[in-house]
């Protein structure tokens, strides 16, 4: 599948002689975003977030290009919607689309940017890689405080707030589809237009969901939004829904209100995530159900999927019997592929596979008015998930769903799901300008993130300068200890900066200082830093990174500074879905502080465990939480 570049920004690069070419992108995922956390970039860490532009390298014309990208801030606890800082923090999130990225540029002495304070950066060459193929691209992150906007580079989608007193009546416009929302805050029409390969034609009913217990049946349309957060940016726009969940009980039981919050759903220029937390009820539920229902203006579609293959089914209202098989396993691979004139809708429905009893496709094509229904009372081609069983408990349905122009084959329901399974690999690498050399001290700082103190210095001029040696204490105790050595550049009267990150630290008051060694061994030392490492505020157990694991994944949890836990033994430990130990990650106590520990996806016995769904759990004295991950060979 090919694709068409929008209109971008560019800036003329300066031109060095150099004997290595370029090399050009080969990755083609056109339709696939990346979003990439700001721990890669750690030497801008705490750099204002306003002087972070994001480039690609057309090697045919030998020019940069500034392409669509945003910085989404996000804290420690995934929260979207806190006061931004402006400042890059681990957590944060930089968002571009593939099909932006471009070639990877000379080597240095290569091009660079046509800004001069950007030279007195690293930059970061992202390098993006298909695991599928090895297929590649690149783009490069650079830092100026004089770079601004290009108003020429392509802004992909935009957020509409309600304009009728109903916070959910809000419209999200990408250029490839138009998504608009009812009270309840969720979808209600959807578009692609003639401009991406549609017809214009408005086709969706609503998406819907069903909690079924023994004393009330929930749906969509109990729902009331209250507020919608937000944020817009150039690739995606981040919404969640904060309403009001009424579960209407029979007589003489008072009906219920809860708090209703969704996560943050995601809408980029090709594609939405909107996931449905159902809170735990007084009785557990007997059925659960998430789908997308089409209306009339879709007759004459044509619905395939794994197991109900072209040339599938024809929605046009009047009922078929669909194979209603799903894959348990991979849940990814539930594609569930429409298409016809209107354009292309690719769903997918990931299901926990621990949910209930049975879990299959639900598809309704049926256009007799039901009263039970919502929406428009009818069924074309409504299509989803169907979970049977007693479920306890809050749990989560989720969504996933790509809007295409109407040339799309049925294969591209596969190959996106191939794409869901092995997402693209990030690989970040810094560079600095050539002519750009460290050089005498003239400031010393040190910021704290978490367990990790970012050290920074200056110089203004060098002689015969070595390096220097990082040298750390805790602030109670009188030895210095050598942590790491920043070589030096010799002599030079251009200024520097040179940066040290150091990590994994226990909370604690820690002293820093550097020794700036001369090549003939003498020496001198700065002034004493003084930084204070916080122990955590509560307890957590992160998702593991990357998920899913193949070959190798990381664990991160944090213990709080609490007196009832002093003393505690912190056990993390990895269980198959028959509640069997496969490995013991963690068994010792621990004290308060940020952790990490990695699991390369063996037993205790050493060997590689079977592809599926695991557990991992995380006990520190009454603290007990899991989660779960996928293992893919």
């Amino acid at each position: 599948m090919d694709f068409q570049r929008g209109k971008w920004g560019v800036l003329f690069i300066f031109t060095f002689v150099t004997s290595i070419m370029a090399q050009n992108r080969t990755l083609n995922r056109p339709f696939q975003p990346v979003v990439i956390t700001g721990d890669l970039f750690e030497q801008f860490t705490s750099a204002p977030i306003d002087q972070l532009f994001l480039f690609a390298y057309r090697s045919a014309t030998g020019v940069f290009e500034q392409i669509p990208f945003q910085w989404d801030e996000k804290d420690v606890n995934g929260d979207y919607f806190m006061p931004d800082d402006g400042l890059l923090d681990a957590n944060d999130e930089l968002v571009f689309m593939t099909r932006d990225a471009g070639d990877k540029a000379p080597v240095l002495p290569g091009p660079w940017i046509n800004d001069v304070e950007s030279t007195t950066f690293p930059r970061y060459e992202i390098e993006l890689t298909d695991p599928l193929d090895g297929s590649k691209a690149w783009v490069y992150l650079y830092r100026s405080s004089t770079l601004v906007p290009d108003p020429g580079v392509l802004n992909y989608v935009d957020y509409f707030a309600s304009n009728t007193g109903n916070a959910g009546e809000d419209t999200i416009r990408s250029r490839y589809y138009e998504l608009v929302n009812d009270r309840t805050g969720f979808p209600k029409d959807l578009t692609i237009p003639v401009s991406a390969g549609g017809n214009g034609e408005e086709i969706l009913d609503v998406l819907k969901f069903r909690a079924n217990t023994s004393l009330a049946n929930i749906d969509e349309s109990n729902i009331t939004a209250n507020s919608i957060p937000f944020k817009d940016g150039q690739v995606r726009v981040l919404r969640q829904i904060v309403g009001t969940l009424k579960v209407n009980l029979p007589f003489p039981l008072p009906d219920l209100d809860l708090d209703f919050n969704t996560p943050p759903a995601f809408y980029y220029p090709f594609s939405i995530s909107i996931d449905i937390d159902i809170p735990d009820l007084p009785v557990s539920v007997s059925l659960a159900r998430e789908s997308i229902d089409l209306n009339a203006n879709a007759t004459g579609m044509k619905f395939v999927n794994p197991h109900n293959p072209s040339p599938g089914l024809t929605i046009d209202g009047v009922p078929d019997s669909p194979d209603l098989t799903i894959d348990d396993l991979l849940p990814g691979n539930n594609w569930m592929y429409i298409n016809g004139p209107e354009g292309t809708i690719v769903h997918f429905f990931p299901t926990d596979p621990t949910l209930g009893n049975t879990r299959q496709l639900f598809y309704m094509d049926d256009n007799s008015i039901n009263n039970n229904d919502t929406g428009d009372k009818m069924s074309y081609g409504d299509t989803g998930v169907q979970i049977s069983g007693s479920i306890s408990g809050s749990f989560s349905l989720d969504y996933k769903g790509y809007f295409l122009d109407s040339n799309q084959p049925s294969s591209i329901g596969n190959t996106l799901a191939q794409f869901e399974q092995n997402p693209i690999t990030i690989d970040t690498t810094s560079q600095r300008f050539p002519e750009v050399v460290p050089v005498e001290l003239v400031s010393f700082t040190a910021s704290v993130q978490n367990s990790t103190v970012h050290l920074v210095w200056l110089t203004a001029t060098e002689t015969n300068n070595f390096g220097f040696e990082v040298q750390r204490k805790i602030q109670s105790e009188s030895d210095w200890l050598k942590i790491a050595f920043v070589p030096g550049h010799g002599t030079t009267t251009k200024p520097v900066r040179y940066e040290y990150v150091d990590r994994d630290l226990l909370p604690e008051t820690y002293n820093y200082r550097l020794k700036q060694i001369d090549t003939d061994g003498t020496f001198t030392l700065s002034d004493i830093l003084t930084v204070v490492v916080k122990a955590p505020q509560s307890f957590a157990l992160k998702s593991n990174y990357p998920n899913p694991v193949n070959p190798q994944t990381w664990i991160e949890y944090q213990l709080p500074q609490s007196p009832e836990v002093i003393g505690q033994r912190a056990i993390l430990k990895i269980y198959n879905l028959l509640g069997q130990t496969v490995r013991t990650l963690v068994d010792e106590v621990q004290s308060p502080g940020f952790y990490r520990v990695a699991w390369d996806g063996t037993n205790e016995a050493g060997e590689p465990v079977n592809s599926g769904i695991y557990i991992y759990r995380l006990q520190f004295g009454s603290f007990v939480q899991t989660r779960k991950m996928i293992v893919i060979r």
